[in-house]
C-alpha cells in the first residue's frame, strides 16, 4: 500500500509535573511522516521538539529485507539514516550523525514473540 502517513504526539509535562518550573516551556511535540513507495521501502522524517528547545530532524530510508508471517525469524528491517541537532542556544554546536537502525521480530513456539 503505497501512501503517506502523519503521526503527530504533543507531550505537555505542564500537566504532569507537580513542581513549579522555571521555564514555561515544558512542551515536547514530535511530527512524523512515513512514506510507504512499496511493500519493501518506506521512508520517514520525523521532527521532533525537546522540552529544552533544542530540535532534531531525522530521516530514515526503511528497507525490509526479510519477511516471513508465522515463522522464527518473521521480520527484518534495515534503515539506514540522517540526524541532525539544533541546539536551542543557536550556536555552531549542532551536530550531525548518519547511522543504521535493525529492527527485528520473530515468533517463538506457544505464541510468545521476540523483537529488537
Amino acid at each position: 500500500m503505497n501512501g503517506i502517513e502523519e503521526q503527530i504526539t504533543i507531550l505537555d509535562y505542564r500537566q504532569l509535573l507537580e513542581f513549579k518550573a522555571t521555564k514555561n516551556t515544558l512542551l515536547e511535540g514530535r511530527i512524523r511522516f512515513n512514506y510507504s513507495h512499496n511493500e519493501w521501502l518506506t521512508s520517514r522524517v520525523e521532527y521532533y521538539n525537546q522540552e529544552n528547545d533544542d530540535q532534531e530532524l531525522e530521516y530514515q530510508i526503511r528497507m525490509n529485507i526479510y519477511k516471513n508471517k508465522g515463522s522464527f525469524l518473521e521480520n527484518l528491517v534495515l534503515a539506514p539514516k540522517y540526524y541532525h541537532l539544533f541546539p536551542s542556544s543557536n550556536g555552531g554546536n549542532y551536530i550531525n550523525a548518519i547511522g543504521a537502525d535493525l529492527e527485528y521480530t520473530g515468533n517463538l513456539p506457544l505464541e510468545i514473540t521476540w523483537d529488537g
